[in-house]
């Protein structure tokens, strides 16, 4: 038996198992889905026929007696691409859960992550963060969820690019910008920096409340319900610093330049008096830094001691 066979058997046991009103979507599904074929152009490798075939065939069980025959991948070849379309399609309306499943890509302890986006722009995730965007991104929405910080370079589009943060949106169409946001913080905050082109800023529950930036200038919104600040000048070398390895913070509590360090250096970070964490320091080096340059600098400002330990350092007083 062939693959072409074993396909049409699969499909009248699967419209079987389906209702009249069920049976008539995926026929119009179908008929469209058949559409697909040379004839229109369609540009697929013979690889990525058998992929997509083999991921059809380990879902639904298409392959099954196929299988017993030991079919060779020759067989598979001669499958009209349009029939895996329409299997692929079918699939898809059969309720299966595979596109609300949504992507993520995630920048580990120590490293820096470019990503490419389905519409060609590119997000770079500082260490420790993560986006998920869904599925279907460039044809319904062009929308991404951040935890973490992250340099995007977007792309003109039709629809609208926005990113959501925890408290945040930012949306723009076609522009360049640095977004930090992550959850740990003790009170949700999003800081924007746009570097060019423009965009516009404003609370998750109150899309009214937004700014609109300039190249340059940043904004920072704190809590859930409160406003974006009125966008500042700001460096944008110090704003990036991370994207070059080097390390900057200005009037930033401890704790938080504490977690930026264990996430960028992939260590662990043990501070013993607990009261410094929130007091504020500024810290820049314009140039790369290892981690335990930092907390030797950050001790001789505050008057504490650092021991190492396996994995990283512990902070503590002076005896």
């Amino acid at each position: 038996m062939n693959s072409k066979n074993s396909f049409n058997n699969w499909l009248a046991e699967f419209l079987d198992t389906l209702d009249q009103e069920e049976q008539e979507n995926v026929e119009k599904i179908w008929k469209e889905a058949k559409k697909t074929d040379e004839s229109q152009n369609v540009s697929v490798s013979e690889k990525e026929k058998d992929d997509v075939f083999a991921n059809i065939a380990s879902q639904t069980g298409i392959d099954t007696e196929a299988k017993q025959d030991k079919p060779q991948t020759a067989e598979i070849r001669t499958l009209n691409w349009r029939w895996i379309a329409a299997a692929a399609v079918i699939i898809i309306a059969a309720g299966l859960s595979f596109l609300t499943i949504p992507v993520q890509y995630s920048a580990s302890y120590g490293e820096l992550t470019t990503v490419t986006l389905p519409d060609e722009s590119t997000v770079t995730l500082n260490s420790g963060s993560s986006i998920t965007y869904n599925r279907l991104f460039n044809f319904t929405d062009r929308e991404v969820s951040l935890e973490g910080e992250a340099y995007f370079e977007v792309k003109n589009g039709n629809l609208p690019f926005k990113v959501h943060t925890s408290n945040a949106i930012v949306k723009v169409l076609g522009t360049s910008f640095n977004i930090r946001s992550w959850q740990d913080s003790k009170v949700p905050e999003t800081s924007v920096l746009l570097t060019e082109g423009s965009l516009a800023f404003y609370p998750t529950k109150n899309p009214d409340e937004s700014v609109i930036l300039e190249p340059g200038q940043k904004s920072i919104l704190k809590n859930f319900d409160g406003i974006p600040e009125q966008p500042f000048d700001v460096s944008k070398d110090k704003t990036l610093a991370w994207m070059n390895n080097q390390f900057a913070f200005e009037n930033m509590p401890l704790i938080q330049i504490i977690r930026e360090i264990e996430r960028r250096f992939d260590l662990d970070i043990q501070v013993k008096p607990q009261e410094v964490l929130f007091d504020t320091l500024t810290i820049y080096y314009n140039q790369k830094v290892d981690a335990e340059q930092i907390v030797q600098d950050i001790c001789q400002s505050k008057a504490l001691n650092y021991r190492k330990i396996n994995g990283g350092f512990i902070i503590e007083n002076k005896r």
